[in-house]
């Protein structure tokens, strides 16, 4: 049922009279060319065509006048209807800007331009005294708009939206809900846009006492992704690439995979990826010569199943641009064998390593190593100077307390979050036997655990980074799995970076930590669109914090305006919840239960477009067709007046 907001605005319709009557007072006089004056000498002494008054005529200008006066008035008299709405009252309005709104399983675009359309349609069907928060939830949140009742306010800022590339912070997000919602007044609905995955999302304060509602985007699951990628190669043999293709879809899928060094194509090969499992790649590189190197997915013309999120398609990594570190390495020989060749072979894989073998009997050398690796061995008195990583104690430090020996091989646990265990995959690992350790007060973060045991610590101690693993490699089979080398690199990206994650191995959103040279007094980061920023430098380290975007980074550091150091690093997606794009009719908000549910809230959708397009059109039909008339040929025939072929309601001519 059609209703009014403004009905007295009807009174517009009082108008028609004015155009009426000016109809009726106007002498129309129209020049027409004719054979003679004489049979019209009765026409010019007639008074009537002076009279003011005029018998109203059909007119179709004066027709078109009165339906553009009509249409004016209903735009002023905001016409509605009744409609089912989300909106209700004030309400918060959560937009997931996260990757995996960027797939394409949508009619129309993104998923990120459905929930745009979705939120379109809420602001369109608020009711008179509802107010909306806007909360774009990205890596960094942001409040779009507080709240407010200004309809073409909400609907440009949700039109500015766009979509981000990497994890969000719901966290964060729903902080920033709630601290403007405690300055606002209360929200009675909160009301979120997102395909799901929220990930572990802690306490929600503020939120209890009101109603929440899951609006679910998209339609299909099928996505393939790059989700691993490491360099890395074993001494006296050519480098290697190690990665990894995970299939999150419901069907086998077929892709080409191509590997280019600098831009330049060096390998491509179609292969099969079963649905849901992941396939292992190894690639011998054909040089280390190189400075960017990129591994891309591609669907085949003939493919049957689609890949939906293209942001998880390519990869990336960059050469080692740091100066060298020294790492001093003692192993405590065993019989057949003075060292540990696992340990070493991974050491010299790595570039950037200016690897010593120490010897036990000679102790510990008085050189200061940047690093120190004890294997197996451990001086009587003390621990050497500077970083250390420690495997295989033989006995207790001021660090760590050793325990007793666990005999039975039990399921390993990874902390994934940290730059040390990222990407690191023990599911298949088997674990003779390793030593319970106790950490000596609060420096070290359990990131493995055999069953409920630690076997990898690490953190910092008055300033030096120690690791420690309880347990001999040799009494299991780690160093034959791919995680052994993954391991390696993010201990040794770790030691020389302290707690942010590799350069070569950072995430969309992640922060990236460089040591800057010390002639340097300003960086400039070139990223992956082309776009430079400069940034002056105030201490010895550069934090980059803008690194949503997927791809390779120029950092060229300057003395005055010139470069004298540039070095890249790459930001990859690498996030298994954001290439998972199942979406989800329910999710776990917290300690919140999330499904989607239809709304019992009743709107008002407005139809005042509708009369304005209608008046604008009338009007350029009325304009149109008096333009029309003027110009029309006249007929002419012997002995008959000339006149219009076409508007048959032109009125008489009169001289």
């Amino acid at each position: 049922m059609l209703r009014f907001l403004t009905p007295f605005a009807f009174a517009g319709f009082a108008l028609a009279a004015p155009i009426l009557l000016l109809y009726l007072l106007k002498l129309r006089r129209r020049e027409t060319l004719i054979s003679s004056t004489f049979l019209w000498q009765q026409v010019m002494h007639d008074a009537e065509a002076n009279t003011p008054w005029q018998r109203l005529r059909r007119n179709l200008l004066l027709f078109l006048q009165l339906l553009i006066l009509a249409a004016l008035v209903l735009t002023l008299a905001r016409p509605f209807t009744i409609v089912p709405a989300v909106s209700s009252g004030k309400m918060a309005l959560l937009i997931d800007a996260s990757a995996s709104m960027n797939a394409r399983d949508v009619v129309g675009g993104t998923r990120f331009d459905e929930a745009k359309r979705q939120a379109l349609d809420i602001v369109n069907t608020m009711s008179g005294g509802d107010s909306v928060l806007l909360v774009r939830v990205g890596v960094l949140p942001e409040i779009i708009m507080p709240y407010s009742d200004n309809r073409e306010q909400l609907r440009a800022a949700i039109q500015g939206l766009s979509p981000g590339a990497g994890s969000v912070d719901w966290d964060s997000a729903l902080a920033l809900a709630a601290a403007d919602r405690l300055a606002e007044s209360a929200a009675e609905r909160v009301v979120i846009l997102s395909d799901g995955g929220f990930g572990e999302v802690a306490a929600l304060p503020g939120w209890q006492d009101v109603e929440w509602e899951f609006i679910s985007i998209g339609d299909s699951a099928e996505n393939i992704a790059i989700s691993q990628l490491a360099t890395g190669a074993i001494a006296g043999e050519p480098p290697q690439l190690f990665a990894s293709l995970t299939n999150f879809g419901e069907r086998d899928a077929e892709r080409i995979v191509s590997l280019w060094l600098d831009g330049e194509l060096r390998l491509s090969e179609r292969m099969s990826i079963p649905a849901g499992a992941a396939r292992p790649l190894i690639y011998g590189l054909p040089t280390t010569d190189y400075r960017e190197l990129e591994l891309r997915l591609t669907v085949p013309l003939a493919a049957t199943t689609p890949d939906h999120l293209a942001d998880d398609d390519r990869a990336f990594a960059t050469t080692s641009s740091q100066g060298s570190a020294r790492v001093l390495l003692i192993s405590q020989p065993t019989a057949g064998a003075e060292g540990n060749i696992f340990l070493e072979r991974a050491l010299a894989s790595l570039p950037g390593l200016e690897v010593l073998r120490g010897n036990p009997a000679m102790g510990v050398p008085s050189r200061i190593f940047d690093l120190t690796v004890l294997d197996g061995w451990q001086p009587e008195i003390g621990l050497p100077p500077g970083d250390l990583l420690i495997i295989n104690p033989p006995r207790s430090t001021a660090y760590f307390q050793l325990g007793a020996w666990l005999d039975e091989p039990t399921r390993l646990r990874v902390d994934a979050t940290h730059p040390i265990t990222q990407y690191v995959d023990l599911s298949n690992v088997s674990l003779l036997r390793a030593r319970e350790i106790v950490a000596s007060g609060n420096w070290a973060d359990p990131l493995i655990w055999a069953g409920r045991t630690p076997i990898l610590l690490a953190g910092e101690s008055e300033g030096r980074r120690i690791a420690v693993l309880p347990f001999d490699l040799r009494d299991s089979d780690l160093p034959l799995w791919i995680a052994w080398p993954v391991l390696m690199a993010n201990l040794m990206e770790w030691f020389r970076t302290g707690d942010s994650a590799s350069t070569d191995d950072l995430t969309s959103g992640e922060l990236a930590l460089f040591q800057a040279p010390v002639s340097a007094d300003a960086a400039r980061v070139t990223g992956p669109d082309g776009a430079a920023q400069l940034f002056p430098l105030t201490g010895a380290s550069f934090a980059f914090r803008e690194t949503e975007r997927v791809g390779i980074y120029r950092l060229e550091w300057l003395a005055g305006e010139q470069a004298i150091r540039t070095d890249r690093f790459a930001i990859n997606l690498f996030a298994p919840a954001e290439s998972e794009i199942r979406p989800l009719s329910s999710a776990q908000l917290g300690s919140l239960s999330l499904s989607q549910s239809e709304s019992d809230a009743l709107g008002q959708r407005e139809w005042w477009l509708i009369a304005v397009a209608a008046a604008l059109a009338l009007l350029l039909l009325e304009w149109w067709l008096y333009h029309r008339r003027n110009r029309l040929p006249m007929r002419r025939a012997p002995g008959k007046i000339a006149t219009s072929r076409w508007w048959r309601s032109a009125p008489r001519a009169t001289s």
